[in-house]
């Protein structure tokens, strides 16, 4: 005989949640209760939001619970939420069922109900020929971790046929997740000549030019934030930290270290530290060429010495990011992929806001889309420009912009439902069509992931105006 303790089944809208099995089923148009396939640190958020049943949940709430003992960033709550809001808002009218109240926390919407009569006596009632628990309308609960058959409403299906359909479904996923892995090894990986791959760099450990040796750590700490920041810019391929560090204090040879490392860019750099002040310089150089491409001092006084030093490096990465872009689009190519046509429009993205700058862009974009149609980046960016176009009114046809902008941001996200650059894109749609209080959870998702991006601090602005 089968137990089942009532707080640990959930129900709300079409969906139900089995607490203790860690499992999520949804209802199909049959009736059916079929698996949701979500990760168990999702599930794990969605436990805590609905035990509050309606309450605000404040981001530490859900942390300690979801990752106890353990120090993560936001960033990866962030992720898991916008993995819930896309299994729980498929199909759903109006607003998420996940509710941001910006800068405290989370709330869960819908009416919660537990699955009341989920007991021992209730599993023989009559009717209940199956033996299952009995769910508070009266009908035979389906055992949780199976996909069960309505009767009521259909004739039972072959298990045959139901099997078939799950392992076509798990193949078709497979190969969709060889195919996106593909892709990206196809941007990392070095060219037909044996060229190093583009966007491809190594962050030397920068110098400590203080007079004090002890500062060592303070460039050891902007190094390793540097190599993190950058490994988040699309396509870029960073070396590691631990193979970086076997070059400190010897020669710099940048051929040489390119060469072996297979990289096409050297980053160098020296902090000097004096009394509260703090300075940083950093090179960039192409490897293949031997040539200094970029150089910048930054400075910043060390009141609060972490948040001065994610500022800095935040803003070199920032920087860095459209010079190597700049960089790789400037590169003769006789035959350019959708990459190559993605570099350009990136780089022409970076002009100032005319018609004809954005009519260059999107070209551009429009070439990498024709080139490679599954292309998640090229569908982002195509849809950002359009949609970012109609927000300057600077389209001459926003309706359209609007309605092939919201197309492609679907897409991407389906192709790619962790880029934080469709979740970006998407907000921009949302906003261009006046529904800020459905693009807000997609910027946030994208500001805990980089904290440096301004541009998404001032989307969020002009959302709540």
């Amino acid at each position: 005989m089968h137990t089942l303790v009532t707080s640990d089944v959930v129900r709300f809208e079409a969906f139900r949640f089995d607490r203790r099995a860690g499992a999520l089923f949804r209802r199909d148009e049959g009736g059916a209760l079929v698996p949701v396939t979500i990760g168990s640190r999702a599930l794990a958020v969605l436990d805590t939001l609905l035990a509050h049943e309606g309450d605000l949940v404040s981001k530490d709430e859900i942390m300690h619970a979801v990752w106890p003992e353990t120090v993560v960033e936001d960033s990866n709550l962030a992720v898991h939420i916008s993995a819930l809001r896309r299994v729980l808002d498929q199909g759903r009218a109006g607003s998420s069922c996940i509710q941001t109240v910006p800068g405290r926390g989370y709330r869960f919407v819908p009416p919660v109900s537990r699955a009341e009569g989920l007991t021992p006596a209730s599993m023989f009632a009559p009717g209940n020929e199956s033996g299952g628990p009995v769910a508070a309308d009266g009908q035979p609960e389906p055992p949780l971790g199976m996909c069960p058959i309505d009767t009521r409403a259909r004739p039972r299906a072959p298990h045959r046929l139901r099997r078939a359909a799950i392992a076509i479904v798990a193949a078709a996923l497979c190969l969709a997740a060889v195919v996106v892995a593909a892709a990206n090894w196809r941007s990392l990986s070095p060219g037909k000549d044996g060229s190093a791959p583009r966007l491809s760099i190594v962050v030397l450990p920068f110098t400590n030019l203080s007079n004090d040796p002890d500062q060592q750590y303070l460039a050891d700490g902007i190094t390793d934030d540097l190599t993190t920041d950058l490994s988040r810019i699309a396509h870029m391929f960073v070396i590691s930290r631990n193979t970086a560090f076997t070059y400190r204090a010897k020669p710099i040879d940048t051929k040489r270290i390119g060469r072996e490392l297979g990289v096409r860019y050297v980053l160098e750099g020296s902090v000097r530290r004096s009394g509260e002040e703090l300075r940083v310089n950093v090179q960039l150089i192409d490897a293949e060429a031997d040539a200094h491409l970029w150089a910048e001092r930054f400075d910043g006084n060390l009141g609060d010495l972490f948040r001065v030093q994610n500022g800095i490096t935040g803003r070199i990465a920032n920087e860095l990011g459209v010079e190597l872009v700049a960089s790789e689009a400037r590169r003769p190519t006789d035959h350019p992929d959708a990459l190559d046509y993605i570099f350009r429009g990136r780089a022409a993205s970076q002009k100032p806001p005319t018609p004809e700058s954005y009519a260059e862009a999107i070209g551009f974009f429009e070439r990498a889309l024709s080139l490679d149609p599954q292309s998640a980046e090229a569908q982002s960016r195509l849809a950002g420009k359009l949609a970012t176009r109609v927000l300057n009114g600077m389209s001459t046809s926003p309706a359209a912009d609007i309605a092939r902008a919201e197309t492609l941001a679907g897409q991407a996200l389906a192709t790619a439902p962790l880029s934080l650059l469709a979740h970006y894109v998407k907000g921009q749609v949302l906003r261009a069509q006046q529904r800020c209080d459905e693009a807000i959870p997609e910027y946030e998702t994208v500001i805990s992931s980089n904290p440096n991006a301004a541009a998404i601090l001032v989307a969020i602005a002009q959302c709540k105006l």
